[in-house]
């Protein structure tokens, strides 16, 4: 366990909170609006990972395209909390 870098216990830790928010918020809000909302925090997050080059990923810029494929999905969300 010594060995084990920073980023093994952040993810390790980050795991686990993802694990209790979803076991707590899932009954609540529903699964489809939970894993949506899962998939949108996921395509922000690639969306700066690409732009930046964050974590070793090659940069390419953002682009019109991208930016309306996230705010699809965030409609998307809009939709199903209306529903």
């Amino acid at each position: 366990m010594k060995g084990l870098s920073w980023w093994h216990w952040a993810g390790g830790f980050l795991g686990a909170f993802f694990i209790a928010t979803a076991a707590f918020a899932g009954p609540r809000i529903g699964a489809l609006l939970l894993m949506v909302l899962v998939l949108a925090g996921q395509l922000g997050m690639a969306l700066l990972l690409d732009h930046f080059g964050w974590a070793g990923y090659r940069e390419t810029p953002i682009s019109v395209g991208k930016v309306a494929g996230v705010l699809l999905i965030v409609a998307g969300i809009w939709l199903i909390r209306r529903g």
